[in-house]
């Protein structure tokens, strides 16, 4: 890479300022067998997939920016810091977010009640390299009473010093605590269109699997004369903010499939002090109700990503899955998958009937994947949810957390 850009009779560029760059005019003269590309910005970048959400990194004789991620550029107007030029940019480097503004954002912001994403006057309407986001951005940011983050984008937090979740943070996902059952929270973010594998769905009387994220979701159990159903396909690598994925619904009139926990993402320049939980967990799967029907699988836990260099976590972080709902008897409801409360994985719905399956528990706990639901004569009971994913830069989260941060 390094020997074809520093050839200084190279075909279509030439060098330019102290730093020796060289401008390049199209992709063939950045191509030395490894795919280059010449940006918008006239220098070489070369295939990196640990640069996000680029994919690119400029090459070696690219001046300030040699060796950078495209999208993390050097600023040219005098300014410090990364980012587009006379931008404000926050975050790690390597992050996965890296929203910048015109100006540094200031003042406090105190969050309460429900945010949703998809229409919150308090989403930044000024943030570049943060689409398909909402961003709430300030100086610093409290959650003074408990925060609940729905609707169809990722909530990202952006405070130029200081974030103090002095109450819950949630972007979880959650269902009515009485029959009939019925999805009263999406999560942030949660179900994206085109990242879940739905799996094989259940037959007849089975219950439904749960929702697949980083950890695969149960197996659904076989009810009479059906089959319960498979889970999706587990994630290996995610590169991007994004929420979990939902449970299975059970056929014809059976349970509901819980859905998948959201995705939050909290970025502080100083420090993140956590004495509330911060919960991005699945929605419990619903039961059936009657006529020896399956269930619905447990929701996977979501997405939370902390970027710090202090994080005091003096309380618990999780993204679990949750359980399985309790497959019917004749004349007898199931009983619901029960929704993680903290760190532990969630137990599978039960207890409602003597002749329908029982679902499988959550993850969480130091458990990955969710538990199958139990096979029955009647009903199969439904599998719950796989873990969720907590990411973590610069600084480091210790304490009460499930996943284990990466």
């Amino acid at each position: 890479m390094a020997g074809v850009l520093a050839a200084a009779g190279l075909a279509g560029c030439s060098p330019f300022g102290s730093n020796s760059a060289f401008t390049c005019q199209d992709n063939t003269q950045c191509n030395d067998g490894t795919g280059g590309k010449c940006e918008a910005n006239s220098l070489c970048s070369y295939t990196d997939p640990s640069c996000m959400p680029s994919g690119q990194r400029y090459g070696d004789n690219s001046g300030g920016n040699s060796g950078r991620c495209v999208g993390d550029e050097q600023r040219d107007d005098g300014g410090m810091g990364d980012g587009p030029v006379n931008q404000v940019c926050y975050g790690a480097t390597n992050g996965l977010v890296k929203p910048c503004f015109p100006t540094a954002p200031t003042g406090p912001v105190m969050l309460s009640g429900t945010i949703d994403t998809g229409t919150s006057s308090l989403c930044s309407t000024t943030v570049t390299q943060a689409n398909g986001f909402c961003v709430i951005a300030a100086e610093t940011i409290q959650i003074e009473a408990t925060v609940r983050a729905v609707g169809t984008k990722p909530l990202v937090l952006v405070a130029t010093k200081t974030i103090d979740v002095g109450s819950t943070l949630e972007a979880a996902s959650r269902r009515s605590g009485a029959a009939p059952y019925v999805n009263t929270q999406t999560g942030a973010g949660s179900d994206p269109t085109g990242g879940c594998d739905g799996g094989t769905n259940p037959a007849v009387n089975g219950g439904g699997a749960g929702g697949s994220f980083i950890g695969a979701g149960g197996i659904g159990g076989a009810g009479t004369g059906g089959t319960g159903g498979a889970p999706g396909t587990k994630r290996t690598a995610v590169n991007t903010l994004r929420g979990g994925c939902r449970g299975q619904d059970a056929p014809g009139t059976g349970g509901k499939g819980g859905r998948g926990g959201g995705a939050v993402y909290l970025i502080a320049e100083t420090s993140i002090l956590i004495d509330a939980a911060i919960n991005a967990s699945g929605e419990g799967g619903h039961p059936g109700i009657t006529g020896s029907v399956g269930a619905g699988g447990g929701g996977s836990g979501g997405m939370i990503v902390l970027d710090s260099p202090m994080i005091t976590n003096n309380s618990a972080v999780f993204a679990n899955g949750a359980g399985g709902g309790e497959g019917s008897g004749n004349t007898t409801p199931g009983n619901p998958g029960p929704e993680p409360i903290d760190q532990n994985a969630a137990p599978g719905g039960g207890g409602g009937t003597t002749n329908g399956g029982d679902g499988g528990r959550g993850s969480g706990g130091g458990m990955a994947d969710g538990g199958n639901g139990v096979n029955d004569t009647n009903s199969g009971g439904a599998g719950g949810g796989g873990i969720g994913l907590i990411r973590v830069f610069r600084g480091t989260l210790t304490g009460a957390v499930s996943p284990a941060p990466s």
